[in-house]
């Protein structure tokens, strides 16, 4: 289920962000019709620049429906529709991204609690915990992130 998370939190990162499929014209960049896997990284890099590039690649390869190594409409399309369709991150799913994302940036529990009370009162207000989550996962959806601080 990795793939599905990082395909929810792409979606709802683009979403967020105002991307939608007519969006396929910019970032095709040459303006041959297809994105290549190069035009998709950078999409990607520009709206989740903390996605590694393999987990970004799987998500490419996934919506590749005929396997040509490029995205056309169609597929890019297909994409969106999901995100229209992509129901509310399940709460274990957004702890999963948010250990890896912990482990991938190589924080400890205490180290981040400690970087992550700004004010030093030992305790995480709300606020403190959407700018953890936001540095950490900034395409995050602020209602995922919300649920899990309760």
């Amino acid at each position: 289920a990795p793939l599905e998370e990082t395909i929810r939190l792409l979606q709802r990162t683009f979403s967020d962000n105002g991307f939608q499929y007519e969006s396929f014209q910019e970032l095709d960049q040459n303006k041959d019709g297809l994105l290549s896997r190069e035009e998709w990284q950078a999409a990607i890099a520009a709206v989740l620049p903390n996605l590694h590039s393999v987990d970004a690649d799987a998500v490419f390869g996934r919506f590749d429906a005929n396997g040509d190594g490029f995205l056309n409409l169609a597929e890019f399309t297909s994409f969106f529709q999901a995100v229209n369709a992509a129901p509310p991150m399940a709460f274990e799913e957004t702890i999963r991204l948010l250990q890896r994302a912990f482990i991938d940036n190589g924080l400890g529990l205490c180290e981040s609690f400690q970087a992550f009370d700004q004010n030093k009162d030992g305790t995480l207000s709300r606020e403190e915990w959407q700018a953890a989550v936001a540095a950490l996962l900034p395409g995050l959806h602020s209602a995922d992130a919300d649920a899990v601080f309760g």
